[in-house]
């Protein structure tokens, strides 16, 4: 999928150092859907401890996801999210 735009909630101007910091951001993807990214080290430990907290649910996702498109229902999945987007859309409204 097509990333069709990624912002930044908080400006870049606003950040100490911009080489050495992380901040959240929002990717636009070209079916129009909106992914929030929380904020997270580029270094590849830190990634990798941030995956694995908890129950490592995020890096059993990511390997499970790697492996095979098979393991989740894709067809469910994008139903739930035109669910979600209908609804969103429905509360712009008002």
């Amino acid at each position: 999928m097509k990333i069709k735009q990624i912002k930044c909630p908080t400006p870049l101007t606003e950040i100490k150092d911009i080489e050495n910091d992380n901040i959240d951001v929002i990717v636009e993807l070209e079916d129009g859907f909106s992914y929030y990214i929380p904020a997270s080290s580029l270094e590849i430990y830190q990634a990798i401890e941030n995956f694995s907290q908890g129950d490592a649910f995020w890096l059993k996702l990511y390997y499970l996801t790697s492996v095979s498109k098979d393991v989740f229902d894709l067809e469910k999945i994008d139903k739930q999210l035109q669910d979600i987007k209908r609804f969103n859309d429905e509360l712009e409204k008002y």
